[in-house]
């Protein structure tokens, strides 16, 4: 996410092929760790359902509120593209078409919500099945577009109308088609970690892929669902790729993993506040990679101090017990 807004990688193959799935690549690993921690979790399933909903808004939508309230206090010190309260306030409910990248805060909040339904699904229909479905969802989805964005538009009031992008943006908070890669997470979950073998076929496959599509012409939709259908082997051979890194390094990725919400959130509101001045597009290639150094800074002392902030609550909550 963070070389998609900067852009150091912009205009070549690993951007178009790598670097920008980073959302279907989220969404696959999204699957595949909820469905483990499903699997840990030793309750019946009211209780597993009830400690899935806490944990993920105590986990989720305190830092979001916090980035919020730190991005609005910015835009409406400097007077940048400032909003009314009532779309301040629906911001806070996770609808953020007026904040540029928080389209995908509202993407993984729908998933969330839905996850437990997705994975009934799953479990109920068999996995074939639940592929399938989704892929057809999907595909539906894709060559519907105009049909969705005007059933969103519907829904919620034409409410971001006014964006340059609003058609995209309708687009892409609608989960029916977001659904094939958390139905692959899971399925994924169910299996063993891959081989370096599988990890190898799946490069192949993601290179071989995208040679394809390059041949097929710049047709939008089949690029968009080459992306997603190449989202599942691009995960598997992530996977496998850090497996062998050295102890730094693999530490410094469990890290920022861990902590993906947090930094996500945290160099989403620098990158939004240095969206209202400038943009990535118009700088030279060492200022972009210059800036993603800046918001993967912003981010990681984001989560920094999100986490000190959490230990002093849980320390003051301990005493006045």
């Amino acid at each position: 996410m963070l070389l998609i807004h900067a852009r150091p990688t912009a205009d070549t193959w690993l951007h178009t092929y790598v670097v920008s799935q980073a959302v279907p690549v989220f969404l696959v690993l999204f699957g595949t760790t909820s469905e483990l921690w499903w699997r840990r979790a030793h309750t019946g399933a009211a209780d597993r359902i009830r400690q899935w909903y806490r944990t993920r808004a105590v986990r989720l939508l305190i830092p979001a509120w916090s980035a919020l309230v730190a991005l609005w206090s910015f835009r409406f010190l400097v007077g940048v593209n400032t909003q009314s309260p009532l779309h301040v306030l629906l911001t806070f409910g996770g609808y953020m078409p007026w904040v540029g990248t928080g389209w995908f805060v509202t993407l993984a909040l729908e998933l969330v919500v839905l996850f437990p339904f997705i994975r009934w699904g799953v479990a109920h229909v068999g996995a074939g099945v639940a592929l399938v479905a989704a892929i057809a969802m999907l595909v539906w989805s894709e060559l519907h577009l105009d049909a969705v964005v005007a059933l969103m538009r519907l829904l919620l009031h034409d409410a971001g109308s006014q964006l340059n992008d609003a058609s995209y943006y309708y687009f892409w908070i609608f989960p029916p088609a977001r659904i094939f890669p958390v139905v692959a997470g899971i399925v994924l979950a169910r299996r063993r970690m891959p081989s370096s073998r599988t990890g190898l076929a799946a490069a192949a496959l993601v290179v071989a892929g995208g040679l394809v599509v390059d041949r097929l012409g710049p047709d939008p939709v089949i690029h968009r669902l080459a992306s997603w259908a190449l989202c599942v082997p691009l995960t598997l051979a992530i996977l496998v790729a850090v497996r062998p890194a050295g102890i730094a390094a693999g530490a410094a990725l469990a890290w920022l993993g861990r902590h993906s919400w947090g930094v996500y959130l945290g160099q989403l509101v620098v990158h939004e506040a240095v969206h209202g001045f400038a943009s990535p597009d118009e700088a030279s290639l060492g200022i972009r990679w210059a800036y993603f150094a800046v918001l993967l800074a912003s981010g990681s002392l984001a989560v920094v101090v999100g986490e000190r902030l959490r230990h002093v609550v849980a320390a003051r909550g301990v005493r006045a017990a």
